[in-house]
């Protein structure tokens, strides 16, 4: 139906930001919604739920593709010129991804749906790969050889991460990452914590592709280290100790004003958290926190990558 080069060919395997052009577009034969989406679009489109075999009763929670080339000429442009339209403004998209494939919608659903469940010992889960702020975490965390799983037979990977198209492309399977992949009693927890290192980027206003990718596997540690080390379990406690360290690195909690703050707290109070405690501690304290522990953050990167996906 539609004769398009596919842009692999021009592109850096670097994820990087794309203007949204009709050229751009016209390529992409299938698309991704949200379930959140769905009302943004006309009602009459013919859409396939993406829904694991273990979560068929939770079809209506599940994202739903969409093959663009079947649309009416009119349709299909219509809704391209929408995209456009809402990145120029950037307000919010009705899309979530934009998908290159050479394979029929049977072929790509039945893909789609079954990467999205994730099992681990006792434990099973749904893996909200289709929405954008956890694709793009999941380089981090899975490896390239996981990652090129999940792209199967995806050329492209366009995803809409707040008002910017950002396009990824499968790993390279000859890189040395790629030859060693993350354990799975790594890659599992650091899932979990997905949405919480997500909601700690949204607090603390970083909300572009250059910054979630710089700060997500610190802002990981950190959420790690509140769990491990200070027993942290509720989500807003974690996004908090997350948000106070980011400045300063994982030895934050350990400079002798926080442990002044921390030792202060009143154990017996039923409620009580040390994030109470450090949220204690005036803004030129902090400042002192941050300076003297600036030189640690080097050692704390270099801490990361020899423990990554954690």
């Amino acid at each position: 139906m539609f004769e398009h080069t596919s842009s692999n060919e021009k592109l850096n395997t670097v994820p990087h930001t794309e203007k949204l052009q009709m050229s751009f577009l016209e390529a992409h034969r299938y698309a991704l919604i949200l379930a959140e989406q769905r009302e943004m679009l006309p009602a009459d489109l013919s859409l396939v739920p993406l829904a694991p075999k273990a979560f068929a009763k939770d079809v209506d929670l599940m994202p739903l593709l969409l093959d663009l080339w079947a649309l009416d000429e009119k349709v299909r442009l219509a809704l391209f010129e929408q995209l456009i339209a809402l990145q120029e403004q950037k307000e919010a998209s009705p899309i979530s991804a934009l998908l290159i494939a050479h394979c029929d919608i049977k072929q790509l659903s039945r893909h789609l749906s079954e990467i999205q469940f994730r099992r681990y010992l006792q434990q099973s889960g749904w893996l909200r790969l289709v929405d954008p702020r956890v694709w793009i975490q999941l380089p981090r965390i899975l490896g390239a050889r996981e990652v090129a799983r999940l792209f199967g037979p995806v050329q492209q990977w366009s995803v809409c991460l707040y008002g910017d198209w950002i396009v990824t492309l499968p790993p390279a399977q000859e890189t040395p990452e790629a030859l060693k992949p993350l354990h799975l009693a790594l890659r599992w927890p650091a899932l979990l914590r997905v949405g919480i290192v997500n909601r700690a980027l949204a607090h603390l206003g970083w909300l572009s592709y250059l910054q979630a990718q710089a700060q997500s596997e610190l802002l990981d540690a950190l959420v790690y280290q509140g769990q491990s080390k200070h027993q942290l379990f509720r989500t807003e406690e974690l996004v908090a100790y997350a948000c106070l360290g980011i400045h300063c690195g994982l030895a934050f909690d350990e400079h002798p004003i926080a442990l002044a703050a921390i030792a202060g707290l009143d154990r017996d109070e039923p409620d009580a958290s040390i994030v109470d405690a450090l949220n204690e501690i005036p803004q030129e304290q902090w400042e002192i926190i941050q300076k003297e522990t600036h030189s640690k953050m080097y050692a704390t990167q270099l801490l990361l990558k020899a423990n990554n996906g954690r």
